[in-house]
């Protein structure tokens, strides 16, 4: 794994853990700040997974993915590994920014899944059993699903998670509702994780 990639994932683990003792956060950030001195891109790294993490997407999505993909890469550390792990920042970080996520699915041989988001009120009132929700799920062909949600739209997701499993015969790995910052403000975030028996 990249160092720096390693390094600014342990800075969110540790200041997560250490997020009631302020002086504890400061000397974890001044221990970093000293290693990233020279390296934009390890600052660069370190502020999409703050971002990522805001959303509590981090330990929902990311670690575990990238986990799933060194152990499927173990004991061997193939360069095409860390391009997906990069590939799943990017996806991550463009949805916690609430870009437009032209392709969200992430097809690699280490890393595969889809993220498929319930927030448009514009197209949720026009397609209320979220068909085209359903209808993409179908057609990405991977292996892991993420449903995601934001405010009033968590118990859609959690309708569309259920959906799913049902005519895809999924498995439920967890089904949670939690308070997150999106787009600036506390809310509801719902995220599932559903995969394939296969």
């Amino acid at each position: 794994m990249d160092p720096d990639l390693a390094l600014a994932i342990s800075c969110v683990i540790a200041t997560d853990i250490a997020e009631r003792d302020p002086s504890v956060v400061q000397q974890i950030y001044e221990a970093v700040d000293v290693r990233f001195q020279d390296s934009l891109k390890g600052k660069n790294m370190l502020g999409k997974l703050q971002e990522i993490d805001e959303e509590s997407l981090f330990s929902r999505i990311l670690v575990p993915e990238i986990i799933g993909g060194c152990l499927k890469a173990y004991p061997r550390r193939p360069p095409e590994l860390q391009d997906e792990i990069q590939k799943l920042i990017e996806l991550l970080g463009a949805l916690v920014r609430g870009e437009t996520l032209p392709r969200p699915i992430l097809n690699g041989k280490y890393i595969n899944l889809a993220l498929v988001r319930v927030a448009r009120p514009e197209k949720i009132i026009l397609d209320p059993e979220l068909e085209s929700h359903l209808k993409f799920a179908k057609l990405c062909q991977t292996r892991t699903l993420y449903v995601l949600a934001a405010g009033t739209m968590a118990k859609l997701a959690s309708k569309l998670t259920h959906r799913i499993c049902k005519e895809m015969n999924y498995k439920i790995d967890f089904e949670n509702v939690y308070k997150a910052t999106y787009k600036g403000k506390l809310t509801d975030v719902y995220c599932s994780k559903i995969s394939s028996y296969i």
